[in-house]
């Protein structure tokens, strides 16, 4: 999934403290858990949900996050709707959103998306929006 390994970059990755978190929104628990250890590395705290659905509960009811990771395509609520419900009159202030799928298209283009991450990504890019 991830073309370098955690214990290859730990030296090189910089240790800085975020002010606010990061909300990861894929329906892979694994990569969910992964995601998230690497985030953690550099010092922001991390929240996950398994969907769309669950990601708008968070939304609603935490500090809102300096950055949501995104897959697009998952059950219940997908990316594609998540982002739309972005756009509602309940909208999340200034929530950016990166990208991070195995779908080959083209990612439709909205004003919160700042990034795309094809998986395999590297590690990296990953934190290039961190």
């Amino acid at each position: 999934m991830f073309r370098n390994s955690i214990p290859e970059l730990e030296s090189t990755i910089p240790r800085r403290v975020a002010p606010r978190s990061v909300l990861i929104v894929d329906d892979d628990p694994c990569l969910r858990e992964c995601l998230s250890d690497i985030v953690q590395e550099i010092g922001p705290a991390t929240a996950a949900a398994p969907d769309g659905r669950a990601a708008l509960d968070m939304l609603a009811r935490l500090e809102r996050p300096c950055l949501v990771l995104l897959d697009l395509l998952m059950p219940v609520m997908d990316g594609f709707e998540f982002l739309k419900a972005l756009e509602g009159p309940d909208a999340s202030g200034d929530v950016r959103v990166v990208v991070v799928t195995g779908w080959m298209a083209t990612t439709p283009p909205h004003p919160r998306i700042i990034g795309e991450l094809k998986k395999p990504f590297e590690i990296e890019a990953l934190l290039s929006y961190l």
